[in-house]
């Protein structure tokens, strides 16, 4: 006695339940973002579609801006971290003074100390631009510095020398 042959229908593939489910699935990876991911995210995107890369600019700085933020503040309650930020800012602030008695002296003719409401005025000017460049100058620094800081800790650790991350256990979490 033979058994009759059983064939099983093959489901028909809909494109609407597959671009559904994809659409789902893409929904469920974007939603697992935080906002310096989807901000990295937006900007690639927009590295991809557009022509010009300067578009990209904002979002990749809001979102170093709110990656490196919680380190700025950690780095700001010690007191060499202070030190550290002070004379960075300092040596900004001393940019800007050279800056705009520079600029002074070009409009004027004269030394900028000849006019210094028009000096400080020109620095208040200048500072938000120093400001904005000299922190985006050392995120980048930071960013470029990082491959390196985690190839030595990681070479460390495998010729075995302990250090206080490692021996406190921060590293495994």
């Amino acid at each position: 006695m033979e058994l009759p042959k059983l064939t099983i229908p093959k489901p028909k593939l809909n494109p609407l339940s597959v671009l559904s489910k994809f659409k789902f699935q893409l929904t469920k990876v974007i939603g697992r973002l935080n906002i310096s991911q989807t901000l990295f995210l937006i900007a690639t995107l927009m590295l991809m579609f557009a022509d010009d890369w300067t578009v990209a600019c904002l979002p990749i700085m809001l979102a170093l801006a709110l990656e490196f933020w919680p380190k700025f503040v950690l780095l700001w309650h010690t007191l060499p971290g202070k030190g550290l930020l002070l004379f960075f800012y300092a040596i900004m602030a001393n940019f800007t003074l050279d800056n705009a008695a520079t600029v002074i002296n070009e409009i004027t003719g004269v030394s900028a100390a000849q006019l210094p409401y028009s000096h400080n005025f020109a620095i208040l000017l200048y500072l938000p631009l120093w400001l904005i460049g000299f922190t985006i100058i050392a995120l980048l620094l930071v960013q470029m510095i990082l491959p390196f800081y985690l190839f030595i800790y990681l070479f460390i650790c495998v010729v075995g020398i302990k250090t206080i991350w490692a021996e406190s256990g921060k590293i495994n979490q």
